[in-house]
């Protein structure tokens, strides 16, 4: 089975052209490649509408090769080259794709007047397919990127020279590019191990690469590399053994597994998020006020300019939490694959973080979910969400389920659990993490309410 995947690399630098060169281009490809989503949108639209009256008028279904010589999608195809002339051909045959993916997946709901029709916002990401990238080395072990985007023509009339705004927005000066072909070219920032290991794969051939994108997010420029290969399949792998992840703000991670029931394991720890996010607010405080005191190099261009450093926490912080979520999610993998694990459940992430805990409610917790499910799919294991409801109030050893006006009783601390009817203890995290990992929780959850519901009326009945 092929797995598909996306890695986020920031462009770091164009190879041919100046930056301002550069931004023209892909602000050039990007507006027509928003135009050329909505005006394919469009003739499918009208293309599936005409053949509806044809075939409510004539009683036959109508084929636009008898009329065309082409397919349906090929006749698209050809109208949009033909008005589309900056992007290469091979991208607007993605956008095609793309749009025709999407109208099949909600026509229903066009149809019934639950959506609107499909429409695309500008500044839409420039997409393209996969044999029109190619990734190399440098000498000084940098990765570059050659994008074929560009349509022949307009490569060429791009060479013989262009005309671009200055920062000013007062004066003008004409550009050319360096070379003369249909590509772009730009280095990219690997920032970790995991991220040069893609690209190395993809440059031995381990990977391949599919439809990509590049998008602008205020002034960076990403490219998303789209990269695909056959999962890993693991044949000791037991489905019926099944791994439960509790993701919570004590613990980022409780582990248990269904039939080992003396096993548990936590993944990571809240004294270190809390020690980062104390670490980072000291040294935002300490940036926030020496901006005030900011040396000629960052005078003169506005408080972005001042307050520069405070800005790049946010970065950081990302860097960290993305970091820790790699750390994390390979460590479940590697402890569910040691233990053939063939099966991983977790809860559906909604409202599970309480308002006094907001640094942690920012945490990518879906992030985290998002990275076990990928690694787990490589090694062919089956990830299942489920719905939350009950998996922290019931008793992993009997069944019993507590309800909230008992809390202070089942939940004397907020990290422990005691059954009112068994009197088993454990952590609250792994309590949790156990149902979770139990087949059929779902149904077994709603017939023990059903149960203790008649059971309560029963005995009221009684007394």
């Amino acid at each position: 089975m092929t797995c598909t995947k996306t890695m986020r690399y920031q462009i770091v630098r164009p190879l041919d052209d100046d930056w301002e060169v550069f931004r023209y281009i892909l602000n050039q490809i990007s507006y027509e490649t928003w135009n050329c989503l909505n005006r394919c949108a469009q003739y499918l639209w009208e293309a599936d509408n005409f053949k509806k009256i044809y075939y409510s008028k004539f009683g036959i279904k109508f084929n636009v090769k008898d009329v065309e010589g082409v397919a349906d999608d090929a006749y698209i195809n050809r109208n949009l080259k033909k008005e589309f002339q900056k992007m290469n051909g091979d991208s607007v045959e993605t956008i095609t794709r793309e749009v025709k993916v999407k109208m099949k997946k909600n026509k229903e709901d066009f149809m019934l007047g639950k959506a609107s029709f499909l429409s695309f916002k500008k500044g839409h990401p420039i997409l393209f397919r996969g044999s029109q990238v190619k990734i190399n080395k440098s000498n000084d072990n940098n990765y570059i990127v050659t994008v074929r985007l560009l349509r022949k023509e307009y490569a060429e009339e791009l060479y013989n020279g262009i005309t671009v705004k200055t920062k000013n927005k007062k004066e003008e000066k004409v550009h050319k590019r360096n070379i003369n072909d249909m590509n772009i070219r730009f280095y990219i920032k690997a920032n970790d191990k995991y991220n040069k290991v893609i690209l190395e794969r993809v440059l031995n051939k381990e990977y391949k690469i599919g439809g990509s994108r590049i998008f602008m997010k205020g002034n960076k420029i990403f490219f998303d590399l789209v990269y695909s290969f056959e999962q890993k399949k693991d044949e000791k792998l037991d489905k019926n053994r099944i791994m439960g992840i509790d993701i919570g703000y004590n613990i980022p991670a409780a582990v248990a597994i269904n039939d080992m029931p003396y096993k548990k394991w936590f993944i990571g720890d809240r004294k270190e998020i809390e020690d980062f996010r104390t670490k980072i607010e000291v040294r935002k405080k300490q940036l926030q006020k020496w901006s005030v005191w900011a040396g000629d190099g960052r005078v003169g261009h506005g408080i972005k300019t001042r307050i520069k450093p405070v800005l790049n926490i946010g970065e950081k912080i990302n860097n960290f939490k993305n970091l820790k979520n790699h750390v994390w999610s390979r460590e479940i993998i590697n402890i569910a694959l040691k233990n053939k694990c063939g099966t991983i459940q977790m809860e559906k992430l909604e409202g599970i973080i309480p308002e006094e805990y907001s640094f942690l409610k920012n945490w990518s917790f879906y992030d985290l979910q998002q990275k076990i499910e990928y690694k787990a799919r490589e090694h062919g294991i089956d990830v299942v969400y489920i719905d939350p409801a009950y998996t922290s109030a019931r008793c992993s050893k009997c069944g019993h389920i507590h309800k909230s006006y008992e809390k202070k009783d089942w939940r004397p601390e907020q990290g422990q659990f005691i059954c009112q009817v068994c009197g088993y203890k454990e952590n609250a995290d792994i309590n949790a993490a156990r149902n979770i990992a139990t087949p059929n929780i779902e149904k077994i959850i709603k017939e023990q309410l059903e149960k203790q519901e008649r059971e309560q009326r029963n005995q009221k009945y009684i007394s």
